[in-house]
């Protein structure tokens, strides 16, 4: 059975309108499958022809599998020492990572800017994009 080994959220902390993308989930199991949840607040002609609620984001899932050199890259980083570099910023994107083994949280990193902290930011570059 496949085992959850990393889950990262990325989150829109910009200002944000009508069709805007608001967040992406991401959750990488140990046989290189990815399940991926891309959210982003309906577009004004959504709201008009559809009857959709504008303060009910959209949700769209999909699946993927991420490729083997983005994988064992993955695997190295999630055993190194987890980086509690704080970053000052004033909007734009947050990230949130729990790294697991066995079931077990292996590190956490708390939702907050990972601007210039290297190893978040491989994370974030080497997880499958939707568009």
């Amino acid at each position: 059975m496949k085992k959850l080994m990393l889950y990262a959220k990325h989150v829109n902390w910009g200002l944000v309108h009508a069709g805007d993308w608001t967040g992406t989930i991401w959750r990488v199991y140990d046989d290189r499958s990815v399940k991926i949840e891309y959210s982003y607040n309906p577009t004004l002609k959504a709201v008009e022809e559809e009857h959709w609620p504008i303060y009910k984001k959209r949700i769209e899932k999909f699946s993927r599998t991420i490729r083997k050199p983005e994988f064992q890259t993955l695997l190295e980083i999630i055993k190194l020492p987890v980086d509690d570099t704080e970053v000052d910023a004033c909007d734009g994107d947050a990230w949130e990572f729990i790294a697991y083994q066995d079931d077990e949280v292996l590190w956490k990193r708390n939702l907050g800017y990972i601007y210039g902290v290297k190893i978040y930011e491989t994370i974030a570059s080497l997880l499958p994009r939707v568009n």
